[in-house]
């Protein structure tokens, strides 16, 4: 076996002897491993999981192919195991091989460009295997350790770059394999490879097959371009000859050297370089495009036949070439703006407009492409699971219905073109579960345009958690001022806001439950100035300011016993304050939401008479009285915790009183609208009122809903105050959340915005409320 080993190892011109290593027990071999291995056994070494790494020296010639040869062997495979195995060369994914069998040793040969190699000294080779075999868990066996991949032997050589086997259909495979992502442009140096003879000399003739495969290429969204010395006439006949005058986007003629523009090409497109490949007849320009611009691939015309079987070059279909299109309008703007003498002011020129359109049905195709296949401005890097393309669409469609769930996709146009959907953000704005960004992610073609960090601002900077590398800073906070017209859209109705002159907009501030959460997401949009006041989690347990009770104490203000009374409870002096009662404010608008009044349950102090609402979520679920609760109904991980003191004072000193009252609520409205300040516009929104639970065939009305309703109508119609029906803004079934039905979908929240920003606008200064 080590005699075939050095053999396969050997390859034509070698420029020196093959090195061999042996990983058997008592062998050389056991000095070159990394990280990620068992002892070595009398055939060689186990990895200890599914990775693992090699690390070899002294192979430091940029100018030289490095040929590894591995004789692999895999333990059984679980059901649904692919014995898929990718080779790594100091982070550089190199080869990969899908249907790996178990069992016998297996030879491997990858030859990969020196250029790699030379990076580190060791290099460090990192073999991973997708399935991870337990002797112990999948066969009943005493061995427990987890395996995926044996090594037995390894030999290495460094091979002149000319003799990498560049018309060979396996080692062409291999290299196709080795891509990193999908292929997006691919760079063609057109002589040998496009046409033959020389475009400057008039004498090319073009490639039997060439046309067909770059127009068909273009019918899968994927872009040609050229990469060529010379006269740019010439090159320009020459397409015109070979009919790719119209599918050769931003062909670069020019005498700089091959990496120079290469890399002019990568920013102009602006591509990550690993979606790039390039295609040239020399084995030196293939060198030095790996090294002028890292990440970046290149082929000889060998793998040209193999381009459109291959899995990376699938692209999607796109038959009226409109990514050909986009990437000519991106790679013109960016050559006009390289060639300005001021970059900014020529974004500032541009008249670059943005929408946001929250019909994500239908354009859930984009959607999930954006999410899936985007990658340097993919902050957020959470990709969809499974592979059923409509069970993946439906879980998407469901998860951005939520009622605490705000999404849009991102359409960009400016005086270049229109770029159509270039970005998308599904934002969680929860009291439960928090507020973060749960995907972010951008098409390349913005790249420049910094409309990542832009949005991110308008977004109120919410939490995320950035995944691996990125191209752009969202936290920088540098002047963005060349964004012009924007606009929040809902494509399925027809309803839009402006929202370009956030300064001519007053402050908007709200307060209510998680709906006003919801409905802030929007209104943030339309003006520079916003507030909201929401429950919230307290060291996790949740605290309900959003109580008409707590807007009247921030009125009143509570005595000195009352208040240390309520920090008792957990709550704090700052929960019983509100901006929306501030005479400074008096042209801000006020919207309302009354919904958890008629949920909420009150507590009345025994003594004092201080009524509050009290929740004590997640440490007591499901007890109708707080009164009654014991340690046994105390979650044992809130033992120790303030609450358990909180409920002890609650259970000696107060008793139940019950959702609101009538007249209670009307008291508590009356005081609280009636130090609204004069002219201020004021909004209460409705609370949905009809559901039909996912157990229920019709729909049933609340009663409490239904009553806050009428009281709030009664009331707002005296002060002349603007009451927003829930029939204003629920318009089918499907707007209703399917986990929590007495809550809405998230258009229904940007409608209820809409209906605040058209009739804020219209409205002349009124007198105030007369309450």
């Amino acid at each position: 076996m080590k005699t075939d080993m050095t053999e396969a190892a050997r390859a034509p011109g070698a420029a020196e002897p093959a090195r061999t290593f042996d990983f058997s027990r008592g062998q050389g071999g056991q000095a070159l491993l990394g990280e990620g291995w068992w002892g070595p056994e009398p055939w060689g070494v186990w990895s200890s999981g599914r990775d693992a790494s090699i690390r070899l020296a002294g192979l430091q010639d940029p100018a030289s192919d490095v040929a590894l040869t591995l004789e692999l062997r895999l333990p059984p495979r679980r059901p649904g195991g692919r014995g898929q195995v990718s080779i790594r060369v100091n982070g550089d994914l190199v080869f990969t091989v899908v249907e790996l069998p178990a069992g016998p040793a297996r030879i491997m040969k990858v030859v990969a460009p020196g250029a790699i190699w030379s990076r580190a000294d060791p290099a460090i080779v990192s073999i991973h295997c997708d399935d991870a075999f337990n002797a112990k868990r999948d066969a009943g066996r005493v061995d427990s350790r987890d395996i995926a991949v044996g090594l037995i032997r390894l030999a290495i050589e460094s091979v002149p770059v000319r003799s990498a086997p560049q018309d060979d259909p396996l080692a062409v495979r291999q290299m196709l394999d080795a891509l990193p992502e999908a292929i997006r442009l691919v760079v063609w140096d057109p002589e040998a490879t496009l046409w033959r003879g020389t475009a400057t000399q008039g004498g090319a003739h073009s490639v039997a097959g060439a046309s067909a495969i770059v127009a068909e290429l273009a019918a899968r969204g994927i872009v040609s371009s050229i990469c060529a010395k010379g006269d740019a006439d010439s090159v320009r006949v020459a397409l015109e000859a070979a009919g790719l005058l119209e599918t050769v986007v931003f062909p670069q003629v020019e005498r700089l050297p091959v990496g120079a523009r290469l890399a002019k090409i990568v920013d102009l497109f602006q591509l990550r370089p690993q979606s790039v490949l390039f295609v040239s007849d020399d084995p030196g320009d293939r060198v030095e495009a790996g090294r002028a611009v890292p990440g970046l691939r290149a082929v000889g015309p060998g793998a040209v036949a193999h381009l459109l079987a291959h899995a990376r070059f699938e692209g999607e279909p796109d038959p009226r070439l409109r990514r050909v299109a986009r990437a000519r309008q991106v790679a013109t703007r960016r050559a006009a703006q390289a060639e300005a003498s001021d970059p900014i002011g020529f974004l500032r020129r541009s008249n670059i407009r943005v929408r946001i359109e929250l019909d994500l049905e239908s354009h859930i195709d984009r959607a999930i492409a954006l999410v899936e296949r985007t990658d340097g401005l993919n902050f957020t890097r959470r990709r969809l699971p499974g592979d059923d393309a409509e069970a993946v669409a439906r879980q998407f469609l469901v998860l951005t219905r939520g009622h605490d769930i705000q999404a849009g996709l991102v359409r960009v146009e400016d005086d270049y073109g229109d770029y159509g959907i270039v970005g998308l953000y599904v934002l969680r704005q929860s009291v439960r579960q928090g507020t973060g960004l749960l995907h972010y992610c951008f098409s390349s073609r913005t790249l420049g345009l910094r409309l990542e960090t832009w949005l991110f601002r308008r977004l109120g900077r919410p939490p995320i958690d950035v995944r691996g590398e990125v191209a752009a800073d969202l936290f920088d906070d540098g002047v963005i001022d060349w964004i012009g017209e924007t606009a929040i859209e809902d494509g399925k109705s027809g309803i839009a806001i402006a929202t370009g002159d956030r300064d001519a907009m007053p402050a908007i501030l709200l307060r209510g439950g998680e709906e006003m959460m919801a409905v802030g997401h929007y209104c943030r949009q339309l003006t520079g100035e916003m507030g909201g006041e929401y429950p919230f989690t307290r060291d996790r347990i949740e605290i309900r300011t959003d109580h008409s009770i707590m807007l009247r104490h921030a009125i009143e203000a509570l005595s000195a016993p009352c208040r240390e009374a309520a920090l008792r409870l957990g709550f704090r002096d700052e929960d019983f304050r509100t901006r929306l009662l501030d005479d400074r404010d008096s042209a801000s608008i006020r919207v309302f939401s009354f919904w958890n009044d008629a949920a909420l349950r009150l507590y009345r102090h025994k003594t004092l008479g201080m009524v509050v609402p009290f929740e004590a979520f997640p440490a007591v679920l499901s007890i109708p009285d707080l009164t009654q609760s014991t340690l046994e109904t105390l979650r044992p991980q809130f033992h120790a915790h303030w609450i358990a003191d909180a409920l002890e004072e609650l259970k000696v000193n107060y008793e139940l009183l019950g959702t609101i009252s009538e007249s209670q609520f009307k008291e508590n409205l009356t005081l609280s609208l009636g130090r609204i300040p004069k002219g201020a516009p004021v909004f209460v929104v409705g609370c949905n009122a009809r559901v039909r639970w996912p157990s229920m065939k019709e729909f049933v009305t609340l009663a409490g809903q239904a009553a806050v309703n009428q009281w709030c109508r009664e009331l707002c119609a005296a002060a002349g105050l603007r009451f927003i029906e829930p029939d204003e803004f629920i318009r089918e079934e499907s707007d209703v959340d399917p986990i929590r039905p007495n809550q809405f979908g998230r258009l229904v929240y940007f409608r209820i915005c809409a209906i605040v920003a058209r009739e804020a606008r219209a409205r002349p200064a009124a007198a105030g409320p007369a309450l």
